[in-house]
């Protein structure tokens, strides 16, 4: 078995080898282009010591070294996706590989069909998309935004929290699906929008981190997108990832059970651009 814990803490190793190690660890994608002799004058070594380096990290030479090193370092798995420090380039690459599949498969486990299914077939009725979100979550909204509009909904994105509650109190409610997106989903603001989402019938979808008793009262359906208030367990860009999945699965049950408009729909646009293109 190869022994990748080696190469990624580079313990065990001389000074000379530890230097090929680094650029290794710096340069695994130039490694295929690269002949025995280029890399040690890389390194300011010899042939030799890279020749000892693949052997000791469990290669039989440089040549195997050469083509599986890259393979093999994206299968390492990662017992903690958290942030540390003076991490190698390919520690961070893999590690969020690893982070987001994760993500995505206990995404999967949390996800109701009943409710997506739902939640697609008012998506069919209403005429506007609304989506309300603070702070980094409104790059998602704008995420999720172009998406509905290349589907032919009309999708705004409501940052400021007077608009939001403007919207709450006046949109009319069979025009409308407005999703709320909120990590924690214990905000004050968020609930004062929902509380007033909910007293003007609205129909309501929260994308959230943290699922609760007020916003299953408030809303129509809650969705739950995985969290950790924590950033150097990488907290947001889990919620970024769990709820862009949400909205990607949404989106595209919509185009499946709405096929041929959706592609008239596109066909329009298209032809609107190629004819009078930005």
């Amino acid at each position: 078995m190869l022994k990748l814990e080696l190469v990624l803490q580079g313990t065990g190793l001389s000074p000379a080898e530890s230097g090929v190690n680094n650029y290794v660890l710096s340069h695994v994608d130039d490694l295929m282009h690269m002949t025995i002799r280029s890399l040690a004058e890389a390194c300011y070594t010899t042939p030799t010591t890279v020749i000892r380096y693949c052997r000791k990290i469990g290669y039989s030479g440089f040549e195997e070294f050469k083509i599986q090193i890259r393979q093999d370092l994206s299968r390492y798995d990662f017992e903690s996706c958290s942030i540390r420090r003076a991490e190698k380039p390919v520690e961070v690459i893999n590690k969020l590989r690893v982070m987001h599949a994760d993500v995505i498969s206990k995404t999967v486990d949390l996800i109701s069909i009943g409710q997506l299914e739902a939640i697609v077939r008012r998506i069919r009725e209403a005429s506007v998309v609304d989506i309300i979100a603070f702070d980094v979550n409104a790059a998602l909204a704008d995420y999720a935004s172009q998406y509905f509009f290349q589907v032919g909904k009309i999708c705004n994105v409501y940052e400021d929290m007077n608009q939001q509650l403007m919207l709450a109190m006046y949109a009319r409610p069979q025009d409308h699906v407005i999703f709320i997106l909120s990590r924690s989903g214990l905000s004050p603001r968020v609930l004062k929008t929902c509380r007033q989402l909910k007293a003007n019938r609205q129909y309501a979808v929260a994308v959230t981190g943290q699922p609760g008793d007020e916003l299953n009262c408030y809303c129509a359906h809650v969705l739950h997108a995985l969290f950790k208030d924590d950033f150097r367990e990488i907290g947001d860009l889990t919620f970024f990832t769990s709820a862009k999945f949400l909205f990607d699965c949404l989106i595209n049950l919509y185009c499946t059970t709405n096929y041929d408009e959706v592609l008239e729909k596109e066909k329009r646009y298209n032809d609107l651009y190629i004819e009078e293109p930005f």
